[in-house]
């Protein structure tokens, strides 16, 4: 009975494999963390995708091309339900909050824009103060 060889999974045997000692993997028989790749029949690294951020390293990838982030751009959050980077979107009394990289933590009190009769002073706002007649 033939046997080849396979790093990280488990090999081809009888008539799936070639030659003795030939470097194939079986299809289904490759370890945790590890894909088959179907153009050299071996079992590769699995790698992750992240959108705005670092993507996963292999040994916390347990699918393959799956969207899965250990870190996130400046303006954007690891969510802990999704392992994935969602945009910082702050809160602000009487206007609009910041998004993105002008929100600095995710939920964070930081205002964009004010609503009429507020003015944004140091990210907040405030009411405006009335002025007299003298300025």
């Amino acid at each position: 009975k033939k046997i080849c060889t396979c790093e990280n999974g488990r090999a081809s045997e009888g008539i799936y494999c070639p030659d003795n000692g030939t470097p194939k993997c079986s299809q289904k028989g490759c370890k945790a963390f590890y894909h088959f790749n179907d153009t050299d029949n071996s079992c590769q690294p699995n790698s992750c995708s992240c959108l705005n951020g670092t993507p996963e390293i292999h040994e916390n990838c347990p699918f393959n091309g799956e969207n899965r982030c250990r870190s996130c751009k400046i303006g954007y959050y690891l969510s802990n339900i999704s392992d994935s980077c969602e945009l910082n979107i702050c809160k602000c009394k009487n206007g609009t909050g910041a998004i993105g990289g002008y929100c600095l933590e995710n939920g964070d009190y930081e205002c964009a824009s004010c609503n009429r009769g507020y003015e944004l002073t140091n990210g907040a706002c405030e009411k405006r103060k009335r002025r007299g007649w003298w300025g």
